[in-house]
């Protein structure tokens, strides 16, 4: 299934990038600086930086 790209924050980055896999398989590579939305311990939306994330953290993406 197709999704339109709305919008894209690009820039060259020299250094490591993080590879973030979902439950769902759905995978993200970002910088480590580059926050990701997490649902938190009480159900709240959080976001994290991606260096700080950890297996636990459960990151949220939009709903196929």
């Amino acid at each position: 299934q197709e999704r339109e790209v709305l919008s894209v924050n690009k820039y060259h980055y020299k250094g490591d990038l993080i590879k973030l896999t979902t439950e769902s398989g759905k995978e993200l590579i970002v910088t480590p600086e580059h926050k990701v939305a997490i649902k938190s311990f009480w159900n709240k939306i959080k976001y994290v930086q991606a260096d700080k994330l950890r297996s636990w953290h459960k990151v949220l993406t939009l709903q196929e």
